[in-house]
């Protein structure tokens, strides 16, 4: 069944509507979703695991999006706004549009691969249960491969089992999961692994003023991620970096005297996190490229800052 669902879904290249709606902005309680939905895609072959049962792994991808109780299969009908975030859900035969804020339920949706479990070894299948991966009130944890970024994990508890009379998948089963967010989660997967810190960052668009609501909590080859530090709605403003944008980034660590100006650029947009990839240092009053030995320099200064 899945490799009928992956030739209907593969066989288009459908992009989501851009609309230029200043109305249409995200509300910040819902900006888990453009992560989500930019993480498993519709179309996009994917993993996952039953149960929390990490060494039984099957091949699935998401079909389309239950959104209000109304399936969505195609990204032509999902308008975003200019910074790519969802803003309108075509919805119904009509085709009626659907403001994000209006949202109420968002399910991922996934064939029944149930037939999978043939392939497990006798003691893989008794673990799981014959047939019971989907049932009701089950977890479900979807792996979202990124090449070269790592992979993201979510888990998601399964709603319902829907047999279709019609659509594209009619007389297909399909699974209904809803996402945990507070699961997300990224493993990084690079040769070089993360190196934790915990170090307050003050980050600023170019000219622009400086926000301190920031730390550093992790640096990579060549990467940083800051995460937004507090009461979102008390530092609305800082929420301005959009994906793409440049931003200065100023460090200080006391103990060690050591200070950094950096430019870097936003990768990846998650709530509350952002993903910057560093481009130039400043050394003797002016800005020059990123090399290898200043990613040793700031990579030692943050692993040595003491609070």
């Amino acid at each position: 069944m899945l490799k009928t669902l992956l030739s209907i879904a593969f066989g288009s290249t459908e992009k989501p509507h851009i609309v230029l709606d200043e109305t249409s902005s995200i509300d910040q309680r819902l900006a888990w979703l453009r992560p989500v939905m930019d993480l498993f895609p519709i179309g996009r072959k994917q993993r996952y695991y039953p149960n929390h049962q990490e060494n039984i792994v099957f091949d699935t991808m998401v079909v389309a999006y239950r959104v209000n109780g109304h399936f969505i299969y195609s990204l032509t009908a999902i308008d975003t706004d200019a910074e790519g975030s969802p803003a309108f859900f075509k919805i119904g035969s009509a085709g009626e549009r659907l403001h994000v804020s209006q949202l109420t339920q968002f399910d991922l949706v996934v064939p029944d691969t149930s037939e999978f479990e043939r392939t497990l070894d006798y003691e893989r299948r008794a673990a799981l249960g014959r047939g019971r991966q989907f049932e009701i009130g089950n977890t479900i944890s979807l792996l979202s491969s990124q090449s070269g970024r790592g992979a993201s994990v979510l888990d998601t508890v399964v709603r319902e089992n829907v047999l279709l009379e019609s659509g594209p998948y009619a007389h297909s089963t399909l699974i209904c999961l809803q996402p945990t967010i507070e699961t997300m989660s990224i493993t990084d997967q690079r040769t070089k692994a993360r190196a934790h810190t915990n170090v307050p960052v003050m980050l600023a668009e170019v000219n622009g003023p400086w926000h301190h609501a920031w730390k550093i909590i992790d640096i990579s080859e060549q990467a940083i991620r800051v995460q937004l530090q507090g009461d979102p709605e008390q530092h609305h403003d800082a929420h301005v970096f959009p994906l793409h944008q440049e931003v200065v980034v100023q460090v200080r660590v006391p103990n060690t005297e050591q200070s950094f100006e950096l430019k870097a650029y936003v990768m990846r947009k998650f709530p509350q996190v952002r993903v910057l990839r560093l481009a130039m240092m400043r050394k003797n009053d002016r800005y020059q490229v990123f090399e290898p030995h200043d990613l040793l320099e700031l990579r030692a200064a943050l692993l040595n800052y003491k609070p």
